[in-house]
């Protein structure tokens, strides 16, 4: 049973209102990638370069996003 099968809002509408949000508010696309779990596989960056770990990308959202809440 799928319970959000008949919600008014989808998940992807959620991460496209994320998306949307992030770049406005000038946040890295590469870190808007590993937060919304693209994936790194055709990213040398990514897979090499960027070794955030999850305490780095909390306060990375923490600065673009400031504790807003996205309403769709």
């Amino acid at each position: 049973m799928r319970t959000f099968k008949d919600a008014p809002v989808h998940v992807k509408d959620l991460r496209k209102a994320f998306s949307q949000t992030w770049d406005k508010r000038g946040g890295q696309t590469s870190i808007k990638k590993l937060l919304m779990g693209h994936s790194t596989g055709s990213n040398i960056d990514l897979m090499h370069y960027n070794g955030q770990n999850t305490e780095d990308l909390r306060q990375i959202y923490d600065k673009v996003m400031g504790g807003l809440i996205i309403c769709v």
